[in-house]
């Protein structure tokens, strides 16, 4: 639970620096603070419900591809040791 508070929080800092450095840098991009803080947790939820999403999704492939590229790749070395 500690490391979850950690990771949010660090979304957090990196979402706010990553919108200032947008409003410092982009001529004519204003943001009202509580524009700010919306785009800031919208921001941080995204990014931890895509950060899940995509380690699930490539958990699930890597456990139904990678048998099947072990078992194509032993195939093959039986062929050439044929």
């Amino acid at each position: 639970m500690l490391r979850f508070l950690i990771r949010i929080a660090f979304s957090l800092v990196t979402s706010a620096l990553g919108l200032l450095l947008a409003m410092w840098i982009l001529p004519g991009f204003h943001i009202e603070w509580g524009g700010f803080l919306v785009a800031i947790l919208v921001f941080t939820i995204a990014q931890a419900v895509l950060a899940t999403l995509i380690v699930w999704i490539v958990t699930a492939l890597g456990a139904w591809l990678l048998p099947l590229v072990f078992l194509k790749r032993r195939a093959g070395d039986r062929a050439n040791a044929a």
